[in-house]
């Protein structure tokens, strides 16, 4: 396995239907090529789609389609249906104005779409767009009567079809939203802690949330317990939709690590060797044998990307 010339890499997916499709967002750190990167043979070459001096915030692979986020050259919503080979718009933004921070593909109800969408510094509002038709149209959802002054940055949908919603509030305060009927209202939901990025579970109703340590809910955010073990600063997490395990990357000093729940519910335990990478995109195949953390490497400043078969408890 090798891993595209670029400095970092932000996000990564791995396409559901072959599970040998896998997607970069990359973006500037020090040094290196930016843009989207694909490889259709598991990491082992790849090709850039869109190369440049921009960033691609992130990439969501969905049951049948993978998206792409452009953060500066176009600031739209690309989507690509046969497996990285061709890329189309699935939603304009505007060049250098307006970015799509996350896009969601439902597993719930099929042709619901979501995106959350960004100014670059203050030049439009943000919002959320809903597709009921699988991206031919979209509308403007209101959030919380407020849409005008928070900043969405992950929106992640459980198996039960509650979608949840990371926000930057007035202020800069971080906070959740919520919503039962498919996005088209929000609610506030009140959390003693600081949100840094959400992930579901696609096959159970548990979603959790990254607080430099990692907190779960099984009642759509209404409460949260902590996941226990030695935990550093946790960059990113993962779940198997396999097993329901939930694969976290930690940062120690320069030196990153792996770590697992079993279950999701289990303490967190690191598995294999501390790697020289600050890692924080994770993703696994649909039926949950290799695990993929990219980041960038600390002694080189390059992206890095490693892969494994999935560890489990001897």
């Amino acid at each position: 396995m090798t891993s595209p010339p670029a400095a970092q890499i932000y996000s990564l997916a791995i396409d559901e239907q072959d599970g040998q499709t896998w997607v970069i967002a990359t973006g500037q750190l020090n040094a290196g090529d930016f843009g989207l990167w694909v490889s259709n043979d598991a990491g082992r070459s790849w090709r850039g789609i869109s190369t440049g001096s921009f960033t691609w915030e992130s990439v969501r692979s969905g049951p049948s389609a993978i998206f792409a986020t452009d953060y500066r050259t176009t600031g739209g919503l690309l989507v690509t249906r046969d497996q990285g080979q061709s890329w189309s718009t699935a939603l304009a933004g505007t060049a250098n104005e307006t970015a799509f921070e996350t896009a969601v593909p439902s597993r719930v109800r099929p042709g619901l779409l979501l995106a959350a969408r960004r100014p670059i510094g203050s030049v439009r509002p943000d919002s959320i767009y809903r597709s009921m038709n699988d991206g031919t149209t979209w509308s403007d959802i209101p959030i919380d009567g407020a849409s005008r002054s928070r900043g969405v940055f992950s929106i992640v949908e459980d198996a039960s079809g509650v979608l949840l919603a990371a926000v930057s509030g007035g202020g800069g305060n971080p906070s959740l939203l919520r919503s039962t009927d498919q996005g088209a209202s929000w609610q506030s939901l009140s959390t003693p802690f600081w949100p840094q990025g959400l992930q579901s579970d696609p096959a159970r109703a548990r979603t959790y949330v990254r607080t430099g340590g990692v907190r779960a809910t099984d009642n759509a955010g209404q409460t949260w317990s902590a996941l226990s073990g030695n935990i550093s600063s946790i960059r990113g997490i993962g779940v198997s939709p396999a097993t329901g395990d939930l694969f976290a990357a930690d940062l120690r000093t320069g030196v990153g690590s792996i770590l697992i729940s079993e279950g999701g519910t289990g303490p967190l335990r690191q598995v294999g060797q501390s790697m020289p990478a600050a890692l924080s995109a994770l993703a696994t195949d649909k039926c949950g044998s290799i695990l993929v953390a990219g980041g960038f490497d600390t002694s080189n400043v390059s992206s890095s990307l490693y892969s494994s078969p999935i560890p489990r408890n001897p």
